[in-house]
């Protein structure tokens, strides 16, 4: 996350790579993953990053809201990459209502459990799920 945060500063991409390249040799990364990001390129470095992160954390739960942090980064200007992901693990015949869905930014967060609804009557339901 430190490199995120590195990435997103100008002039600071090099340490951002840095610190992701200590993981890499850690882990023993196969050559064929390192892309070589531009250092100077905040996207493309973000990216990679992100990609990173999939592969270090694969199993462990993270990915979904590494996705999400990078989604509604700049009043989520990388949008696309959700829906992308997202048509890579719904049926063919899915894929557009799926997408659309991913538009609506409640579609992102869990609905509240009922019982906590019941439990406190100052919640309110995530408007996705209401029926």
């Amino acid at each position: 996350m430190k490199a995120e945060a590195l990435a997103q500063m100008d002039g600071r991409g090099a340490e951002a790579l840095e610190l992701v390249n200590q993981v890499r040799n850690r882990a023993s990364a196969p050559d064929a993953t390192n892309n070589n990001p531009d250092i100077t390129n905040k996207d493309e470095l973000s990216l990679y990053i992100l990609q990173e992160r999939s592969r270090e954390f694969a199993f462990e739960g993270k990915r979904w809201y590494d996705v999400l942090r990078y989604v509604k980064k700049n009043n989520y200007a990388n949008i696309a990459y959700l829906q992308e992901m997202v048509a890579g693990i719904v049926p063919a015949s899915s894929v557009r209502t799926a997408q659309a869905k991913m538009l609506d930014h409640n579609s992102h967060y869990f609905p509240i459990y009922f019982y906590e609804l019941q439990t406190n009557k100052q919640l309110i339901q995530n408007p996705f799920y209401k029926q």
